[in-house]
């Protein structure tokens, strides 16, 4: 019986591999969950998952670091990234070597998530909501106690007062606007509209019933993907993604850049035959994805957004609850940690179902 397991991370393009071996008895590796706005804007997703790394396997993970760039996140993080696919995999934090738990090639009996951080600033609970079947210490920021009751609810008032959100990486080489679906994509009369049949962004979609519209065209689809190409570019187990016309995307905040593929700090990296990955190629955070079948329509990474309501961008964003997209990739490799978030996600659909009528 071995005494050893052998741990693998790897980048989603595969230039970047990593190996290290364990003693059983320092398994399951201790990991936490980070919900903060730095940890969001630099990965895309609504938090990042950690491992620190065994002492006996830091000189390894610290010699591997030359095939990966750094990014200095804060004066007292650093992220290192596939300058390739953007995948973020590792980081020091005050000197400690951490590894992205969405880099990781099992979380089942390797990993165990003991606590997350930070939730207080998500304004709304965030992805918090998504974990309430796992034991973890809850932190509002490193180690102080929420208070009771928070949020009050994980459904703000509707604010109608804004018409445009910002959404950034976390070193701000990428900025974009998005405006609200009924100024050009719920109006088929618009000739710049994803729905109008003369627009030639438009793709072929159902125009009188568009699947991205939700609650009669006022906001955006959006669900979450524990898929194995979405965790390994971000580095993140679950990436949520919103989906938007680009019509209703702008460069700037008064709408008079359109959106385009190359702009700022943005870099792509052709993930299939199909689609298209695009990340900040300056601190990793992954910003798009954009099959080429529906070139009109990009998934956008929500953890970029800045909704005042809170992370989950509720005034903006409609939720599937119903289930995960791709689980069934992500089962091999973390059944506990999926199964969980979508138990969780269905009940909160449930309640916040209720909660309108």
């Amino acid at each position: 019986m071995s005494i050893t397991q052998e741990i693998k991370a790897e980048c989603l393009c595969g230039s970047y591999q990593l190996s290290i071996t364990v003693p059983n008895q320092q398994r399951p590796l201790k990991a936490s969950i980070c919900h903060c706005d730095s940890c969001r804007h630099g990965s895309g997703s609504l938090y990042l998952g950690g491992v620190f790394v065994p002492d006996d396997c830091v000189e390894s993970v610290e010699e591997s670091l030359s095939k990966l760039k750094a990014s200095q996140w804060s004066s007292r993080r650093t992220a290192y990234m596939c300058s390739t696919c953007g995948s973020t995999i590792v980081e020091k934090l005050d000197g400690q070597l951490c590894i992205h738990t969405g880099a990781l090639d099992q979380l089942d009996d390797t990993v165990q998530f003991k606590r997350q951080i930070f939730v207080k600033d998500t304004k709304d609970g965030g992805f918090s909501h998504w974990l309430k079947d796992l034991s973890l210490e809850t932190h509002a920021t490193l180690n102080d106690s929420l208070p009771a009751n928070w949020p009050q609810s994980s459904k703000r008032p509707a604010d109608k007062t804004s018409d445009r959100l910002h959404a950034h990486c976390l070193c701000k080489g990428v900025n974009f606007w998005i405006s609200r679906p009924l100024t050009s994509s719920a109006n088929p009369a618009n000739p710049k509209s994803d729905t109008h049949q003369h627009n030639p962004d438009r793709g072929d979609y159902e125009v009188e019933n568009p699947w991205w519209l939700c609650e009669d065209r006022t906001k955006f689809f959006a669900e979450v993907c524990p898929c194995n190409s979405c965790r390994l570019s971000s580095g993140c187990d679950f990436i949520p993604w919103t989906y938007v016309p680009a019509t209703d995307i702008s460069l700037t905040a008064d709408g008079s850049v359109p959106f385009s593929h190359d702009f700022g700090t943005l870099k792509g990296y052709r993930s299939s035959d199909q689609a298209t990955r695009y990340f900040c190629g300056d601190c990793g955070a992954t910003v798009f994805y954009i099959r080429d079948e529906r070139h009109g329509i990009a998934n956008v990474a929500v953890g970029l957004l800045d909704a005042d309501e809170g992370s989950l961008a509720q005034n903006w964003l409609w939720w599937r609850t119903d289930a995960l997209d791709f689980k069934e990739d992500s089962i091999g490799r973390a059944a506990t940690f999926v199964n969980s978030v979508e138990r969780a996600l269905q009940r909160w659909g449930q309640e916040a179902s209720v909660s309108k009528s």
